[in-house]
């Protein structure tokens, strides 16, 4: 009978790069591309970096060796002695998956086919998460090393669940309450099917259990509670209800609120996808837990700052920037709001206006944020909608006045942010929404910028 997790790869034979060390290899990667392109990206790597520096990058990208890459019943053939320590623990805790995955019902349904099949990544790792399903790549990654069969088991039954379900939320019109109610409905499935397949691995090796509980007695670990019920539509309600109970449902919320900032006038399901496995007499009960445990309202003053901007309030954007604890120091504090407008609000202008009218700033501040307003990235494409925000927002900075009514930015201040402006701006879209930025200047100043005398005010 065919096994639905045939269709998975493993990928292995290469020593575990780290995120640290992905990260240089992608950046070399991208460099030595820009080397061999247009005349203008030829130029810039040219300026930043030296022969030298090229050949550095050559001997980086060669050490990333082609890995082995088999279909998943093939890795499991293999002999474990030809394995590393990690690949071995992988094949040991994917053996007893796919014999899981083989009786009847199955733990995994299928796995839907996407542009790029499932891949279980051994040749990379992962340092925040114990591990991740990188739904672009549609690979899972893992962080191995250190960890007991049981802790991998755990881990690769959760992110399997995660590649069986994300199809179902994949190409679908939702609001981002509805994405984040998929999203928790997801997380609980998976939740739940780690403990499943954890469960029926103690009943085969009972030493490991007794290990668990003397860990429950010492510790009192949510993440060691037992599994009830079982992976059937019937039991899917109680899932969410387990995990919303659960100690790690916040840190979820936290994150989606985020990365999903919900919008006051947005609706909750009415319906779940079938790749979530939810039975039609029992949707209506899972999309009530759905609506009762996840909230529409932000629940961190950096949620609650993001929520306000996509929602365009920009007395709330205001008020949230000003808010302070009870040790009377800022919610959100200094940098993170310095890097929440840089990352988020460069392209919203009334978002951006909101947070300068909080008073949070001093004159420098002013200062960097104009030279982020004008800074255009390589990998940006400056549409009419964000060029005009973006100049929006520096006709507000260059007209915005102090508490005594006196312009932040003198005559003298204003060219020399130019002139670095100018010294830096390597690409047509930079070069073309500095051109912009002058003309609005000239008429602010009424002498041309390159013209500028001994400005009265300095």
């Amino acid at each position: 009978m065919e096994n639905s997790m045939d269709c998975v790869l493993v990928r292995f034979g290469l020593p575990v790069l780290s995120e640290e060390e992905q990260r240089k290899v992608a950046f070399a990667e991208r460099i030595l591309q820009d080397a061999v392109k247009s005349s203008l990206s030829r130029n810039m790597v040219k300026a930043f970096y030296t022969a030298k520096d090229i050949r550095e990058f050559r001997k980086l990208v060669a050490q990333k060796k082609k890995a082995k890459e088999l279909p998943l019943k093939d890795f499991l053939a293999l002999d474990p002695k030809d394995l590393t320590p990690e690949e071995k623990m992988i094949q040991s805790a994917l053996s007893f998956l796919y014999e899981q995955n083989a009786q009847t019902p199955p733990i995994y349904k299928s796995f839907p086919k996407r542009d790029k099949p499932l891949v279980i990544d051994c040749t990379v790792g992962v340092d925040k998460y114990a591990g991740i399903y990188m739904t672009d790549l549609n690979e899972i990654h893992l962080k191995g090393k250190g960890k007991k069969l049981s802790r991998v088991l755990e881990i690769l039954a959760h992110e399997l669940k995660h590649a069986e379900q994300h199809i179902g939320i994949d190409g679908l019109e939702l609001n981002n309450y509805q994405k984040q109610q998929l999203h928790f409905l997801d997380e609980a499935l998976a939740y739940a099917c780690d403990k499943f397949v954890l469960d029926r691995y103690y009943k085969e090796f009972p030493e490991e259990r007794r290990e668990k509980s003397i860990l429950e007695r010492l510790f009192g670990s949510p993440e060691l509670d037992e599994f009830e019920g079982d992976m059937s539509p019937k039991w899917v309600a109680d899932h969410v209800m387990n995990f919303m109970y659960s100690d790690v449902s916040s840190n979820y919320k936290n994150r989606y609120d985020e990365d999903l900032p919900i919008l006051y006038t947005d609706k909750g399901l009415t319906s779940i996808p079938d790749a979530f496995g939810v039975d039609k007499k029992d949707m209506v009960s899972v999309i009530k837990a759905l609506d009762s445990f996840v909230s529409k309202k932000a629940t961190t003053p950096l949620g609650i700052l993001i929520q306000a901007v996509a929602n365009e309030d920009s007395k709330k954007i205001t008020r949230i920037c000003n808010a302070k604890n009870s040790q009377k120091e800022y919610a959100i504090d200094q940098e993170e709001l310095r890097v929440f407008i840089e990352s988020s609000c460069v392209n919203n202008a009334s978002a951006f206006k909101a947070i300068m009218e909080s008073n949070r700033f001093e004159k420098d501040d002013f200062a960097d944020f104009m030279t982020s307003v004008l800074h255009v990235s390589d990998e940006e494409v400056l549409t009419e909608s964000l060029k005009e925000n973006r100049l929006k927002n520096f006709e507000f900075l260059i007209t915005k006045t102090d508490d005594k009514g006196k312009p932040l930015f003198s005559n003298k201040k204003l060219k020399k942010i130019f002139s670095l402006i100018e010294e830096t701006a390597f690409n047509e879209g930079e070069i073309a929404l500095q051109k912009e930025a002058e003309k609005i200047l000239n008429k602010v100043i009424t002498k041309p910028i390159k013209k500028m005398g001994k400005d009265p005010r300095e």
